[in-house]
């Protein structure tokens, strides 16, 4: 609503109104005020949780290791193809990816966490 019954379509929000009803006028929009992002802190230590990954992550891919190794032995075995079963052998490849998919993850997850642990220890 513009006044003595005037009526006008307006696109985008608030602000575009704003702007838009200020340069029918032809006057100067008036500073439309925008909120300031905060900026995230930097971190200056490794938290709680990190820590706790940190110690654990090496007895995880220990344990992820052993188990590709006996996958691997399995694979190589020639007994598990005598028994002719192609779906097991599928398996076990299948198996044998989505773990070293997961070795890939927490190699790169453990050596994320030895940088910023090094990199906090010389603060």
């Amino acid at each position: 609503m513009e006044g003595e019954g005037r009526l006008q379509e307006y696109v985008g929000g608030y602000d575009d109104w704003l702007r838009q009803r200020a340069e029918i006028k032809g006057g100067v929009p008036k500073e439309v005020k925008t909120k300031k992002e905060k900026q995230p802190k930097e971190k200056s230590k490794l938290s709680f949780k990190e820590i706790k990954e940190r110690e654990e992550l090496p007895r995880k891919i220990e344990k992820m290791e052993k188990e590709k190794s006996e996958l691997m032995e399995l694979l190589n075995s020639p007994d598990l193809y005598k028994t002719n079963n192609p779906a097991r052998v599928l398996d076990i490849n299948n198996q044998l990816s989505v773990l070293e998919a997961d070795l890939e993850t927490a190699y790169d997850r453990w050596d994320e966490l030895e940088e910023l642990a090094a990199k906090f220890a010389n603060y």
